[in-house]
């Protein structure tokens, strides 16, 4: 019986192929209810921004346009109808030598809705909303500091999909692009950033699922997981690695009173890995998860650091599986070691605080059976307020929201 429950496993977790459309082909099965999207192309932001600056009165300088290279990696869901997406900005690069540029795109994770799914050789519309980040860094001789905006903006486009792979036209709109932006270190003006942002993507569509499907039809899958529960096989270590972003979501309020150290603090991306127990009659997880995270500001000569380090112990509960979309909700207890320091010429301050923080995660896996040697998470943690007290009432400040838009998941012991 080992010995057949052993070919069944490995048929189960056979190598990943790529397929044209199998959510078309074969029926809305767990099997097909997810690919895999890797994608690349191009943004392009006009320079319908403008700069305000003093010198000899107010001076409107038009912003330089800006085009902005970009890697995507997403999922396409429900049978084709949603891409749940995260865009990463490689560079932003000036077209107008002679114009201000200081505008920049950044990370993007969102979904795109297709009220007709995606099929190849026809012209699909979405509409989609992402949360995205944006920032803008200027002053007179360009070492101002950088202002970050966090939006949540709606967008819309069109999809012609090909066997051979999928062109995304789409236009963004950033909402509220009147912002303060310090002009110098105690001079604050407004300026007017772009408000549309044009993209063009290429990208292709992985299945890695579709050859466990005979198994679980003929349901020798459902026998195999029966077994392998039974011994406690299905039980065991998790590994997992993924990029995480922070944001924090309160401000610093900073012992100096120069504007550049009272803008809202700068987000961070960084490496996370985690190693867990997973128990298979139970469907949750116990997680260690460390993360190390840096966060800096800078402008004028002024200079300011967050750092913080945090070994987390969370335990996580799948809630439910909708066609090998799982979510889960848990909570956390995190051990934080952090710093936060004030330069400027003259002086300095610099503070830290230990101790412990609870909060709580929640997010999904993408899973078409629970036999399967790797899974593909996402996860959103918030710590509530974990607070540095500072010099005459002032703190700084850790209330982070993390993301971990894509992370790798891997159970070593179903390897063999």
């Amino acid at each position: 019986m080992n010995i057949v429950v052993s070919i069944v496993l490995a048929a189960v977790m056979s190598s990943a192929a790529l397929y044209a459309q199998p959510y078309i082909e074969g029926g809305e099965t767990r099997h097909r209810f997810a690919q895999t999207l890797i994608g690349a192309g191009v943004q392009y932001i006009p320079g319908n921004g403008a700069l305000v600056w003093d010198e000899n009165g107010a001076l409107q300088v038009p912003l330089s346009s800006v085009v902005a290279p970009v890697i995507s990696i997403g999922g396409l869901h429900f049978w084709g109808h949603a891409n749940f997406f995260i865009d990463i900005p490689l560079a932003a690069i000036a077209t107008d030598a002679d114009r201000p540029q200081g505008f920049s795109p950044g990370i993007a994770t969102g979904a795109k809705i297709f009220p007709w799914r995606v099929t190849h050789g026809s012209v699909r519309p979405y509409l989609g909303v992402e949360w995205t980040l944006f920032s803008y860094s200027g002053g007179r001789y360009g070492n101002g500091p950088t202002l970050y905006q966090h939006k949540v903006i709606p967008e819309a486009g069109l999809v012609f999909s090909t066997p051979a792979g999928a062109f995304d036209a789409g236009v963004r709109f950033i909402t509220s692009p009147i912002v303060d932006y310090p002009i110098a270190a105690n001079d604050v003006r407004t300026i007017t950033l772009p408000a549309t942002v044009f993209s063009l993507m290429y990208s292709f569509a992985f299945e890695t699922t579709l050859s466990a499907e005979p198994l679980a039809m003929s349901g020798r899958e459902r026998i195999a997981e029966e077994y392998l529960a039974k011994q406690g096989r299905l039980d065991g270590i998790t590994v997992g690695a993924g990029l995480s972003s922070a944001f924090t979501l309160t401000k610093t309020h900073a012992v100096g009173s120069s504007p550049v150290l009272h803008l809202p603090v700068p987000p961070a991306i960084f490496p996370e890995v985690t190693v867990g127990y997973y128990w298979h009659d139970l469907d949750a997880v116990l997680n260690l998860t460390y993360r190390s995270i840096g966060q800096e500001q800078e402008g004028y000569g002024i200079q300011q650091q967050w750092k913080r380090r945090a070994w987390t112990l969370e335990g996580i509960k799948f809630i439910g599986d909708y066609y090998g979309f799982a979510p889960f909700v848990g909570a956390m207890i995190s051990r934080e070691d952090t710093e936060y320091s004030e330069i400027a010429s003259g002086w300095a301050v610099h503070e830290s605080r230990k101790g412990w923080s609870a909060g709580v995660v929640l997010g999904w896996d993408i899973r078409p059976n629970r036999l399967q040697w790797f899974t593909v998470r996402t996860a959103v943690r918030y710590t509530p307020v974990f607070d540095i007290a500072l010099p005459d009432n002032a703190n700084a400040s850790f209330d982070h929201l993390e993301a971990n838009f894509f992370q790798l998941v891997v159970y070593p012991t179903r390897l063999f």
